[in-house]
């Protein structure tokens, strides 16, 4: 291909159109398919977030509640 490319530089526009078409065509196919399969996960993001966010907050107290025990728990066991 080197040889080729030195012989005739003009003709590395339409090699690399073809190159990039040959990578791509195979690659196009599967984009639906895997569209059709993230939808449904998207869907799920809003949902999901709004049973976390209510949750958030109380985080923060109970570790504060949590860490002062932590240490008392080693020596017990």
């Amino acid at each position: 291909m080197t040889n080729l490319l030195d012989q005739h530089p003009e003709m590395a526009p339409q090699l690399a159109f073809e190159l990039d078409e040959a990578l791509i065509d195979p690659v196009e196919p599967l984009i639906d398919p895997v569209e059709a399969l993230i939808d449904p996960v998207e869907a799920l993001i809003d949902p999901v977030e709004a049973l976390i966010d209510p949750v958030e907050p109380l985080i923060d107290p109970v570790e504060a509640l949590i860490d002062p025990v932590e240490p008392l728990i080693d020596p017990v066991e």
